[in-house]
């Protein structure tokens, strides 16, 4: 149970308000400018906005347009954590590696 509290902990601290909406104002432009924008360009900006907040040693594994996030593999998780936006919500659930 304590290992529970402690990813909850975690992921309290990585998806503060100032994540959540700088993830919901990303997916927003995105969604606006796909046809003209390049993906790459939102990973690196989510990558740069989103790991200073991670514990030491998380690695950005990837990035998605559908369902619009990004993927982290935290070392102390059991699994990957999957961050994912759409038109409802901003949320997170764990994915294997």
């Amino acid at each position: 149970m304590k290992d529970i509290e402690q990813m909850k902990t975690t992921m309290k601290t990585i998806m503060d308000k100032e994540t959540t909406d700088f993830l919901d104002s990303l997916s927003f432009r995105w969604e606006c400018e796909k046809e003209y924008e390049d993906f790459k360009d939102y990973i690196s900006i989510m990558e740069k906005t989103i790991l200073p907040k991670c514990p030491v040693g998380t690695e950005f594994v990837k990035g998605s347009k559908r369902p619009f996030g990004c993927t982290l593999d935290i070392p102390e998780f059991p699994h990957n954590v999957q961050i994912s936006v759409n038109a409802k919500s901003i949320g997170y659930k764990l994915v294997r590696r």
